[in-house]
């Protein structure tokens, strides 16, 4: 128990230093997550991780209309970079509900929708990049026009 708990405190200290959430609403997240998780296990702490990684970075990216992409994206890669189980499903579907609960991520019948096509394996990439006018490239990290440029 004391190795779960201090788990779970090492991660608000880290998370909360970070702009993405704020503090209260992560530790609010923490606290739910800590509720219905064990983080000890890897099945269920690989999503969290993967998903904290990836919102991290589509922060620090700022790029305009690819909330829905990187909403789909963290989901599949909660599930399919991790070991691809219906334990990481599990776990990415109560991460998600638990970060709308806290208020760090408000979210539409679009996010969760974007949510459910990544958790499924679906292409998030073809839905959400180009032709949803995001402009993000995610083999070199930018985010350009130049990257939905299509010569004719």
């Amino acid at each position: 128990m004391f190795i779960k708990e201090g788990l779970i405190w090492m991660l608000i200290v880290v998370l909360t230093s970070d702009p993405v959430y704020g503090e209260f609403s992560m530790v609010q997240m923490l606290k739910c997550i800590k509720s219905r998780l064990d983080l000890n296990n890897e099945e269920e702490k690989c999503p969290f991780l993967k998903i904290k990684m990836i919102h991290s970075n589509w922060k620090q990216i700022n790029c305009e209309n690819c909330q829905y992409y990187f909403q789909c994206i963290s989901n599949y890669e909660a599930v399919y970079g991790c070991q691809n189980s219906e334990t990481n499903k599990i776990a990415t579907t109560i991460i998600s509900d638990c970060s709308v609960w806290a208020g760090s991520s408000p979210i539409t019948d679009q996010g969760r929708a974007a949510e459910s096509l990544g958790r499924n394996g679906g292409n998030c990439a073809a839905k959400y990049l180009c032709d949803s006018n995001c402009n993000y490239n995610p083999q070199d990290n930018t985010c350009t026009s130049s990257n939905c440029y299509v010569d004719v």
